[in-house]
């Protein structure tokens, strides 16, 4: 049996049944892929596509059958121009119906009915009709039902009308046989025409509700399926917003156990907005605690550096200076270093300068108190007083000297390693 169920890779066509007659349906059936059969006048082409297939299978049987009638015993023009004429409709409405052009294949099979009837209803021995021939009006029933499985529903209207006005038109224009004439003398033209237009009425009308119903059921179908897939859309967004409610909310938890490396993923989503502001509010969050930190960072290097230079501004220079505890101001305490060696090296020279010095200015006065008494003791009695006050005042010069050096020694000394 033929089916519309949706395959399993998107784009592929529909499914055909095996045998010869999944092959007569693809000879003869549109092809179109499975995305498209999402649309419902597509699926109700579908369907009428396949009866057509199933009715124009069984013309071409009527008419193969209607060959050994069109040649057997003798040549029959009537069956042989029906056998033509059903051929040419199935090539044709074949053709239409495989070139997707549903509607018109459908046309033309039910027109080709029509006037193959209207045709038949047209011939008569003699060119006379009689009441015997008053029956075969009634196949106009025919393509009234057709055209309500096949057609729009106002196609059963419409070929009713035709149907009606052709029978009053034969039974008007083409001579009557005797029969006929008694039967209309005595019951009018009422009776005659009454049973094949009522009953072909009746099938229009109901091929009418039919066909009407057959849209109803599919508008409700598709009613019913986008309900379907509009649920299954909100089931699918709400699972994919608790998904990434749960995410951000695991970033949250992270963010307030401090974890600031934490990031919402950044995925294609209803909630991809809420997802990249909380990321740059991270972002921005955490270069402000970065900075804070390395402000806080700078301070305590500024006030560690602050001490050193303090203890230098003392004269505390024997203590060497740390190159790794000041951070971002190593290079500063580097500098700071290389000057204290400088001071270092300086009071060291200067502190072996002054002893040195103290040394030196020692042994000079040493001997200058020794020239001195040699000098008194040669000096006469009476200019010794002069000399006395000179060697006083040398006295305390040297007191002075040996007091400034003592100081100076006692300085450099504060400075030494």
């Amino acid at each position: 049996m033929f089916s519309l169920d949706t395959p399993e890779e998107p784009g592929e066509p529909f499914y055909f049944p095996r045998g010869p007659w999944g092959l007569w349906l693809r000879v003869i059936m549109p092809h179109i892929g499975a995305d498209a059969l999402m649309n419902s006048t597509i699926r109700e082409r579908l369907r009428r596509a396949q009866i057509l297939s199933t009715l124009v299978f069984g013309l071409f049987c009527v008419s193969v059958g209607l060959i050994p009638l069109a040649f057997l015993p003798s040549f029959n023009a009537g069956a042989f121009g029906g056998v033509v004429l059903g051929f040419i409709i199935v090539l044709f409405t074949t053709s239409l119906c495989r070139a997707n052009r549903v509607t018109t294949a459908s046309t033309l099979y039910v027109l080709g009915i029509v006037i193959a009837i209207s045709i038949g209803q047209s011939l008569f021995p003699d060119n006379k009709i009689g009441l015997q021939d008053i029956e075969p009006f009634d196949l106009f029933v025919v393509p009234i039902v057709f055209a309500g499985i096949l057609l729009p529903r106002v196609w059963s209207i419409v070929i009713w009308a035709y149907g009606a006005i052709f029978t009053i038109v034969i039974l008007s224009i083409i001579p009557h046989r005797s029969n006929l004439d008694q039967y209309l003398a005595g019951s009018g033209i009422y009776a005659v025409v009454v049973q094949p237009i009522l009953l072909s009425a009746l099938l229009a009308v109901v091929s009418w509700i039919a066909a009407g119903s057959v849209n109803r059921a599919i508008e409700q179908g598709d009613r019913t399926a986008e309900v379907t897939r509009a649920y299954q859309s909100v089931t699918d967004q709400k699972q994919r917003l608790e998904d990434a409610i749960a995410i951000i909310r695991d970033v949250h938890a992270r963010v307030a156990n401090g974890d600031l490396t934490a990031r919402a993923p950044t995925v294609k989503g209803e909630l991809l907005p809420v997802a990249v502001s909380l990321n740059l509010m991270l972002e921005r969050l955490s270069r402000s605690l970065a900075a804070e930190s390395a402000l806080g960072g700078m301070e305590q290097s500024v006030q560690r550096l602050n001490d050193v230079v303090s203890q230098l501004a003392q004269g505390n220079i024997r203590h060497p200076i740390p190159q790794q505890a000041f951070g971002p101001l190593n290079p500063v305490a580097y500098n700071l270093e290389q000057l204290r060696n400088g001071f270092v090296q300086v009071t060291r020279n200067s502190n072996a300068l002054v002893n040195r010095i103290h040394t030196m200015t020692q042994e000079m006065l040493q001997q200058q108190h020794m020239l001195d008494q040699a000098l008194v003791e040669q000096i006469p009695y009476e200019d010794r007083a002069f000399i006395q006050s000179m060697q006083e005042r040398l006295s305390h010069m040297e007191a002075d000297l040996t007091n400034g050096i003592e100081q100076l020694q006692r300085f450099l000394a504060r400075f030494a390693a």
